[in-house]
């Protein structure tokens, strides 16, 4: 008898997962969040990425246990934030009929945080761990020259602290080239390229316009039309046209 409850059960939690996935439109995806420490009264807002602005869409108060949840209509597919501060938010790639699992400690939102059902979404996720990693060993430079600034041979300790940062830089920048070779087409190589370090463009098109090159090729060949791709090209036809002038009158 308890067999056949458990089974009938399980087939209406099947039936449960089946029918929350047919109610849904094919442009359309879901978020259900919750938060460790939630603190009573607070809001989360989720925002578009748009090819020219961010747009705030809708926002939820948090309930009594830090949980929360958005449906969303997408007119196509795009990039999108769930923001708490500006300083704790976190970038999502959704894709129609995706429900998506985000759980963080509220207290430190884009560093706790964990995402589910959204392959994108969760390779953006490694990216903003790569990111963590670089923050946390730059607190560390700088910890080291506090401790050592007034010291007689603080000059040539400085030097070595540069070099060390300058490491630090070029694995940051090794690590998001390989993340946008390894994913091209996809919106999220957007987040990759326009990456900065220390307040430092990772990117630019004076020393890797090859690589925003890369970029638009493969948006065009997997989302010929998709407004983020009409705009990134756009863009980096306006970087070319600057070079070509800044040569020229480098040349005069």
């Amino acid at each position: 008898m308890k067999k056949n409850i458990l089974f009938v059960l399980g087939l209406g939690f099947i039936f449960l997962n089946f029918s929350c996935t047919k109610t849904m439109k094919d442009n359309e995806f879901q978020i259900n969040g919750t938060f460790e420490n939630p603190q009573k009264g607070h809001y989360i807002y989720i925002k578009e990425i748009t090819p020219t602005e961010i747009v705030t869409l809708d926002s939820v108060q948090l309930g009594s246990s830090g949980e929360y949840s958005f449906k969303r209509e997408m007119s196509y597919p795009s990039l999108y934030m769930l923001f708490l501060t500006p300083y704790e938010f976190i970038t999502i790639c959704p894709k129609g009929k995706e429900t998506i699992a985000v759980h963080a400690d509220q207290k430190a939102f884009s560093a706790t945080y964990t995402v589910t059902g959204s392959p994108e979404s969760e390779k953006l996720w490694t990216l903003n761990k790569e990111t963590l990693k670089g923050v946390a060993d730059l607190g560390v430079l700088a910890k080291t020259w506090d401790n050592v600034k007034i010291e007689e041979n603080k000059d040539k300790i400085r030097a070595e602290l540069d070099s060390l940062y300058q490491a630090c830089f070029r694995e940051q920048k090794q690590y998001n080239l390989a993340f946008i070779e390894k994913n091209k087409g996809s919106l999220i190589t957007l987040i990759a390229i326009n990456k900065d370090f220390n307040r430092k463009n990772l990117f630019t098109p004076q020393n890797d316009f090859a690589v925003f090159e890369e970029v638009v090729k493969g948006l065009e060949q997997q989302l010929p039309g998709n407004p983020h791709t009409i705009q990134f090209s756009k863009d980096v036809k306006k970087m070319e046209a600057l070079m070509v002038i800044e040569k020229a009158n480098e040349l005069q």
